[in-house]
């Protein structure tokens, strides 16, 4: 039994084309949508403005969508901060009154908090 299981897990884990986020990655990731709910930035989404606690929401359900095609940092920010998937129209954050894509925050805000890459 022990021998199939480890066969088991083996193939899941070598499948050609599948990504899977390490426990660390996982980690990082969260860290970092916390980092944006307490940022008390404000998040631009399609014009309207959203505070940093629900934008964090917002990241965690597209992080949830995407999870699958995560395995570093920049590609979750990349498919869960970057634009709408809807408009396609870019995130920004004006955090007191300096205002910054939404990419270049949270890749900065990573590297502040020594995020893997």
């Amino acid at each position: 039994m022990k021998n199939v299981l480890f066969l088991l897990l083996l193939a899941v884990l070598v499948t050609p084309g599948v990504t899977y986020a390490t426990g660390s990655l996982a980690s990082d990731i969260k860290r970092l949508i916390q980092a944006v709910e307490i940022s008390g930035c404000t998040f631009m989404r399609n014009g309207k403005a959203h505070a940093s606690k629900e934008s964090g929401k917002h990241i965690s359900r597209k992080y949830a969508h995407f999870e699958d095609d995560i395995d570093s940092i920049e590609s979750f920010v990349a498919l869960t901060a970057t634009k709408s998937l809807i408009s396609g129209k870019p995130y920004v954050v004006q955090c007191e009154n300096t205002v910054t894509s939404s990419s270049e925050w949270m890749l900065n805000k990573a590297e502040e908090l020594g995020l893997e890459s």
